[in-house]
């Protein structure tokens, strides 16, 4: 069966695709690819100049015939035509004659995933800085082109560049809206927020790159798992496993961060790929900010190659170490600004930071500080390595002291629990200067096993301090000063 069709039957039913079917003119079914609807096809013509030997024919479904879905098609063949041969988008070399055709021919690429597995993540990042630019470039092109369908399935590999392919939903300048489009906008992991309910004025650009660093995301996780793979003689996976939902937290968390599949110089690239899956289109950077920060972070880690971190060691402590310490960063915060609320003359010294160290050496002995709580050893600060075993350790506590040396005040918190459920006591102290020297214990506090990053300890934290301006008996709106303790 020969498949020639006339302009006056271009909106007829396609007939089944058999292989060996001729395609045209120049064309012979030779294999299906996906589905009943895209196949493999071998040129009649092996000549110079002509068509490649072997392309992918998309043909509309049957069931495309009437309504949106076949004007979506036609617009796809429209709007590639219209692109012609631009550098990353695998472009189209023939179709169906007429207005309304129901086929075209695509030059052959290769599946992205299939060609960066095993790959260094270098490259990963040079691939994706080849796509933003070309992301770029379509959207200020006469037809000022959004792709709205980016994932890892829609991304080739093609003359030595990585390519979009599939515009079947891309938004063009000439082209109208379909409604039947939002039915085609998955899988939605890799879709931002903002394109689950589509309204005339989306950004489909910033969306677009919101898909772009979601996709990278999957992809780097893939290369990764099977470079594992060949360190460990594990399987490789079988499938691409998708990114996480919503904003990737890679700044924080370090099984999102991009050092996980590089090592330390893949943070300078976390901010950019947490601002770029932000929620908040506004706060994504275009896809040629994207191409410009992937190009100097290439210059500047030139020469490192650095493997991944397996997550049996490495990349659990390092997991455990920084919420802990981002668990603490928190609370200093909160513990700064809910006492400069009741003491709003305070003064800071610089010791009031998570990264000052105090005196191992240095002891306290008018009392010992916080005795009444059951713990009477002051140690360093300091730690490597883990969460404190040791509570002192994890102790973050500051002095208070008035205009004239007294009374004082010690309120701050000992961090503890688990690197995935850090919990604080609430400690608090007031002392008053004694006759013969020294310092007597007035009053103490202790608040424990509280979740250190919930309204709880903020609540908490604030109740202890009101009770602790009630117990001093006077003015605490002159100048203050605040030091860390321990």
């Amino acid at each position: 069966m020969v498949s020639e069709v006339g302009d006056d039957k271009s909106s007829d039913v396609l007939p089944k695709w058999v292989k060996n079917d001729r395609l045209g003119d120049d064309w012979v079914l030779v294999r299906r690819i996906h589905k009943s609807y895209v196949w493999q096809v071998r040129s009649v013509n092996i000549l110079p100049r002509q068509p490649p030997q072997y392309a992918v024919a998309k043909r509309m479904k049957n069931n495309d015939a009437s309504g949106g879905s076949r004007k979506r098609f036609h617009g796809e063949v429209k709007g590639l035509e219209a692109l012609g041969k631009i550098r990353g988008v695998v472009p189209l070399i023939d179709r169906e004659p007429g207005e309304e055709p129901r086929w075209f021919i695509m030059e052959k690429a290769l599946p992205l995933a299939e060609c960066v597995k095993g790959q260094s993540f270098r490259s990963l990042v040079k691939v994706f800085a080849d796509l933003a630019d070309t992301l770029h470039q379509l959207r200020f092109t006469d037809q000022q082109v959004s792709h709205r369908d980016i994932k890892p399935d829609n991304l080739f590999w093609l003359n030595q560049t990585p390519a979009f392919g599939d515009f079947g939903i891309a938004g063009w300048t000439a082209r109208a809206e379909i409604t039947q489009e939002i039915n085609k906008l998955g899988p939605y992991t890799y879709i931002a927020p903002e394109a689950l309910r589509p309204h005339h004025n989306a950004n489909w650009y910033a969306a677009d790159v919101y898909s772009l660093m979601k996709t990278m995301w999957a992809l780097a996780e893939y290369q990764y798992e099977h470079l594992l793979a060949l360190e460990t003689g594990a399987p490789p996976p079988s499938k691409i496993f998708p990114p996480p939902q919503g904003e990737i937290n890679a700044t924080n968390e370090w099984a999102y961060s991009f050092r996980r599949f590089f090592g330390p110089e893949g943070k300078y690239l976390d901010t950019l790929l947490q601002d770029a899956t932000s929620n908040d289109p506004a706060r994504r950077p275009t896809a040629g900010d994207i191409r410009n920060e992937f190009r100097a972070w290439l210059r500047l880690t030139k020469g490192v190659e650095a493997k991944p971190s397996p997550r049996s060691n490495y990349g659990t402590l390092v997991n455990r170490v920084e919420r802990f310490e981002k668990a603490r960063e928190r609370f200093l915060e909160t513990l700064k600004r809910e006492i400069a609320t009741e003491f709003p003359q305070v003064t800071f010294d610089s010791s009031v930071s998570t990264e000052w160290r105090l005196d191992p050496e240095l002891q306290y002995d008018d009392p010992v500080i916080l005795a009444d709580h059951g713990r009477d050893v002051i140690v360093d600060s300091d730690y490597e390595g883990q969460p404190p075993d040791d509570p002192w350790e994890g102790a973050l506590l500051l002095q208070l002291l008035s205009p004239s040396g007294s009374p004082r005040v010690i309120i701050g918190g000992v961090l503890e629990g688990t690197a995935d459920r850090p919990v604080i006591d609430l400690l608090a102290e007031v002392h008053q200067p004694q006759s013969v020297g020294g310092w007597k214990l007035v009053k103490p506090w202790d608040r424990g096993d509280i979740n250190a990053g919930g309204a709880v300890v903020v609540e908490t934290l604030g109740k202890i301090l009101r009770e602790v301006v009630a117990a001093l008996r006077r003015d605490t709106s002159t100048e203050w000063t605040c030091s860390r303790v321990f």
